[in-house]
């Protein structure tokens, strides 16, 4: 029994997303946060409202949008065409 979990183990390890962005599609949401969408999104935002730097929040892979959060006043908006704002 010992041998066929441990079988068990190495399939599904082969299995598991290599990433953060594949495992995001894997889950069927496309989203990314944190750490992990500034990682894909590397452009530095100006808000709208102060013109302070702001960062990625929220990350749509299936929608390629993404929110954007201000470190100094805490507008959020939401940017919808990727490919002309920094996605790689």
């Amino acid at each position: 029994m010992g041998d066929m979990m441990g079988l068990i183990s190495r399939v599904m390890a082969l299995l598991r997303p290599l990433d953060a962005r594949d495992e995001g599609l894997a889950a069927g949401t496309g989203l990314l946060t944190g750490r992990v969408a500034e990682q894909v999104v590397t452009e530095v935002a100006e808000c709208p409202q102060c013109r302070k730097p702001a960062v990625v929040d929220v990350l749509d892979l299936v929608d390629k949008q993404a929110r954007y959060v201000c470190t100094a006043c805490a507008h959020r908006w939401t940017v919808r065409d990727l490919s002309t704002h920094g996605d790689r």
